[in-house]
């Protein structure tokens, strides 16, 4: 994004382009890395760019966040996850 917004001469946008270009093979080409990386990749940029925009704050920090309903419902999420560790650590016992 920051490079997109870049306003240089041609030739240095044709070389930016061409080195993305190359970052984006070299996932291909490299022994560790494999085609879902490139996706994955890029829905892991778009959400970092989602989570910390360059004008105004952050999406998940609204005024009023915090209501009684919200914190009601963190909390049975918060239980129902303890019950799963518990259950599986009980079942992990059993085995």
């Amino acid at each position: 994004v920051q490079f997109a917004r870049l306003r240089t001469h041609w030739f240095w946008q044709l070389v930016i382009h061409g080195w993305a270009l190359l970052i984006g093979l070299s996932v291909l080409t490299t022994w560790q890395h494999h085609f879902i990386d490139i996706p994955t990749g890029a829905m892991l940029g778009l959400f970092c760019l989602w989570l910390w925009p360059d004008v105004g704050g952050t999406p998940l920090r609204r005024s009023g966040q915090r209501s009684a309903r919200r914190m009601r419902l963190a909390l049975g999420y918060a239980l129902g996850a303890l019950l799963a560790l518990a259950l599986a650590i009980l079942m992990r016992a059993l085995a």
